[in-house]
């Protein structure tokens, strides 16, 4: 069987720059009938877990994904891009209101919060003023020791929609026949520099700060919920990093303000997100005159000798042109409060998925094939920014792979199936995706869209003036259940999307690595 295989393979693959049929009946069939994207996924939730950068489990995960690109038959490394700051794991957490009478919380830390003293036991303390000048005058020496629950009450409405949506016919048109959007997304800063919310939010960090300086024993976060439309969805909390005191009050996303995970950050209490609900009912409890008292003991570990970030590397060489690349990846982190199914195991999954494929079905690439799974992508692009400053641009100009690197494509929005992908505006590219996509039609796969879409990783090569794609999927319940959230769980994979999205993969790798022409290049566009 595996010789018929491979003779078929070599008449096959000689088509490519036409587009080739054979090929991709030949990836469908593998994908689809002996897939084992469902077992890796279940590696990297199930059995790892949750893969905050510089964790045990992000190592592990580094680790596991090198053993098996080097099963499948590439060279593997787990590289560092540079220095990233401390890893954060957290040994154990309980939190829970003892009085007016129990209430176990739906809470989860903040990750890179301090642990707490033990076990703390305090009265709550209720703020919810806007102005900074209004705290300080109330709560001016009040707040040592205490527990704050910070942030007015969040507002609750019943959703009528459905949790999990599929793009409409008519959706996708408008995507298809959607201009350029000045060929790229605008980043979530940039669009938010611009908004009304920008002020407020920057009063909120002010607060924050000073309410950090009166050492409190416990910040309790009003805001961190999973919301789609503003209602947040019963008992799923969205919990990311910890605050950090302001350092420059005109922009919180200057680099001179301190991240959690730095080295030597200045001293910030532990912080714990909760539950839209039990936070409104502590609110209520508080506003009733009952003194409510919360129990809550975090103990965490810090993983500081070795302050370098890693992602895991493989290299598939190529035949007559293997100087020339094509790339694929996906961010391998994770958040802490859940396994990171969605977020983004499924993309990891897929993108191993297409390489084992197409070593199944016994190609060679003419090009060499490169994968990439970052890290710290959920703390700024890091890892693949790193990646891309080490081997193929950074200040001082192009490095020697830069002109031989042909496309990269990511995948970063769930794992609801790819119904197209978009061009980031680079129209020279839309005659070959659209032949690229043709062959998955009959699976809804067919739009090509102008657009641009930002904030993961395909940006940091297109800030270089490279090829960066990412594919436009089926939103799913990524918005408003599991993105950031403690429910992004294995169970929220449709197991026919992630075989799918690694054929749709497999051939546009396929056709990157074989064609006789490489893809036209972009302009260079910087954030």
């Amino acid at each position: 069987m595996l010789i018929v295989i491979l003779c078929c393979s070599l008449s096959l693959f000689a088509q490519a720059e036409k587009g080739d049929s054979a090929a991709a009946e030949a990836i469908k069939t593998e994908a689809i009938e002996r897939s084992q994207a469902l077992q890796t996924l279940n590696v990297l939730t199930n059995v790892i877990g949750a893969r905050l950068t510089n964790s045990k489990g992000l190592a592990a995960a580094n680790d596991w994904t090198r053993e098996a690109l080097e099963k499948m038959g590439l060279s593997a490394e787990v590289e560092p891009w540079g220095e990233f700051g401390r890893g954060w794991d957290m040994k154990s957490f309980r939190a829970g209101i003892v009085a007016p009478y129990a209430i176990p919380l739906i809470a989860y830390p903040k990750a890179w919060s301090p642990a707490t003293r033990g076990t703390v036991r305090s009265k709550i303390l209720y703020i919810n003023e806007t102005k900074l000048e209004d705290i300080q005058k109330k709560y001016s020496n009040k707040l040592k020791n205490a527990i704050v629950l910070l942030g007015d009450k969040v507002k609750i409405e019943e959703d009528f929609e459905a949790d999990a949506k599929r793009w409409s016919d008519s959706e996708l048109l408008t995507m298809s026949n959607a201009g350029k959007n000045e060929g790229r997304a605008e980043s979530f800063r940039q669009s938010f520099r611009k908004s009304p919310r920008f002020s407020a939010f920057i009063e909120r960090q002010r607060i924050f700060t000073w309410i950090n300086n009166q050492q409190p024993a416990l910040i309790v976060d009003g805001g961190s919920f999973s919301f789609r439309g503003g209602t947040p969805h019963s008992g799923i909390v969205r919990v990311m990093g910890a605050s950090m005191p302001l350092v420059d009050e005109s922009d919180p996303f200057s680099n001179t303000n301190p991240k959690a995970w730095d080295p030597n950050p200045p001293s910030v209490a532990p912080q714990i997100a909760i539950s839209a609900e039990q936070y409104n009912q502590l609110i209520e409890l508080i506003k009733s005159g009952k003194e409510v008292i919360m129990e809550c003991d975090l103990q965490v570990e810090w993983r500081d000798k070795d302050l370098k970030a890693y992602n895991t590397i493989g290299t598939w060489s190529g035949s007559d042109r293997k100087d020339e690349t094509v790339m694929i990846g996906a961010h391998l982190d994770s958040w802490h409060s859940s396994t990171g199914a969605t977020d983004n195991a499924a993309g990891v999954s897929v993108m191993m998925e297409a390489i084992r494929i197409l070593k199944a079905i016994g190609f060679q690439p003419r090009r060499t094939i490169k994968i990439g799974l970052w890290s710290a992508e959920e703390q700024g692009l890091l890892g693949s920014a790193g990646y891309v400053n080490k081997h193929l641009y950074d200040s001082t100009g192009a490095k020697p792979g830069y002109e031989k690197f042909n496309v990269y494509f990511n995948m970063d929005n769930g794992g609801g199936q790819i119904r197209g992908i978009y061009l980031q505006g680079h129209e020279d590219v839309q005659s070959y995706f659209r032949q690229w996509m043709e062959p998955f039609r009959s699976w809804g796969a067919s739009t090509i869209s102008l657009k641009g879409t930002g904030s993961t990783d395909h940006m940091s090569f297109i800030s270089a003036g490279l090829n960066g794609f990412q594919f436009i999927q089926d939103p799913m319940d990524y918005g408003n259940i599991t993105w950031h959230t403690n429910m992004d769980m294995y169970d929220h994979i449709q197991p026919l999307d992630l075989k799918r999205n690694a054929a749709i993969v497999a051939y546009f790798v396929y056709m990157s690595a074989m064609s006789d022409e490489v893809l036209p290049k972009r302009a260079i566009e910087k954030e």
